[in-house]
């Protein structure tokens, strides 16, 4: 079976370079391809990788001239190899998710023949953070649940300034709550789960019957509620299995594009806000 991998770049091509040069050196990765999407990286480094692989085939640079967010800029990726690899599996993945299991090709290939799946998540883990991020939940929000939710991010965004000291006066006197390990729902397979968005691994079963791999109504956060939820709405099975492992880096990008911890939040806030009117706006008129 053939394999495609969409890796979105912006900055840190340190980083870059090393997710594409593990994918490289997976057995079974000889006639992959590796679409990398730069997406309008200021630093010019899609040129730099552009130059460092040209003389690797597998691997393929395109540039987006402008910024065209976590949505857009992946779809870019995930039409193109569609277009000229027409690939049986096509991995979509951050530019800073590692896959170091030598077997990652060969797992995925058995799990579809096991079970199948239109979308598949593996087990994401941050070595930073000490957690494993997939599952995000066993169930998608409701209508009801998605608005709460959406209150309590505008107003996070409208009393940001308050609400960023505060955190870090309770950080400074070690009262801020830090994220746990999970030891639950990542240790076993789960149907129709809400993936997480750093790795998904979409089938035949996902890409015959979808243009766009994320909704592109966005431009970063929520993509995991949202796919979930227009999975759930078109009988696309999703699926989470433990048995395949990334290990997540987490943020550099982003990170890198804003180095004051206060804007950065910012802007996730009011970002989190429109892409939760989108799923609003997806969920009252289905």
């Amino acid at each position: 079976m053939s394999f495609a991998f969409v890796i979105l770049h912006y900055l840190v091509p340190d980083i870059t370079c090393e997710c594409i040069d593990l994918l490289l050196e997976l057995p079974g990765a000889e006639a992959a391809h590796i679409v990398v999407v730069d997406n309008a990286s200021p630093d010019g480094s899609g040129k730099m990788l552009e130059g460092h692989y040209s003389s690797d085939s597998r691997v393929c640079v395109i540039s987006s001239k402008t910024n065209l967010g976590f949505a857009k800029g992946n779809n870019l990726g995930y039409e193109y190899a569609m277009q000229h690899f027409n690939p049986d599996f096509v991995v979509v993945m951050n530019n800073d998710l590692m896959v170091r299991d030598p077997h990652f090709i060969q797992k995925v290939e058995a799990e579809y023949a096991e079970r199948s799946f239109a979308v598949l998540g593996p087990d994401i883990y941050s070595p930073a953070a000490g957690v494993h991020q997939n599952p995000v939940r066993l169930k998608g929000m409701n209508l009801q649940q998605v608005k709460q939710l959406r209150m309590k991010m505008y107003a996070k965004y409208r009393l940001h300034l308050w609400h960023y000291l505060s955190w870090n006066f309770k950080l400074m006197l070690g009262l801020a709550a830090r994220p746990k390990a999970k030891n639950g729902p990542f240790e076993q397979a789960h149907e129709d789960c809400v993936l997480f968005g750093a790795c998904y691994i979409f089938s035949r079963d996902f890409t015959k019957v979808r243009k766009h791999c994320f909704n592109p109504d966005t431009f970063m956060y929520t993509e995991e509620d949202i796919l979930h939820y227009e999975c759930m709405r078109d009988g696309l099975k999703m699926r989470y299995t433990p048995s395949i492992g990334v290990d997540h880096l987490e943020d550099l990008a982003t990170n890198a594009a804003f180095s004051s911890p206060y804007l950065r939040s910012k802007i996730k806030y009011g970002r989190l806000v429109d892409s939760l009117d989108v799923l609003i706006n997806l969920m009252e008129n289905k």
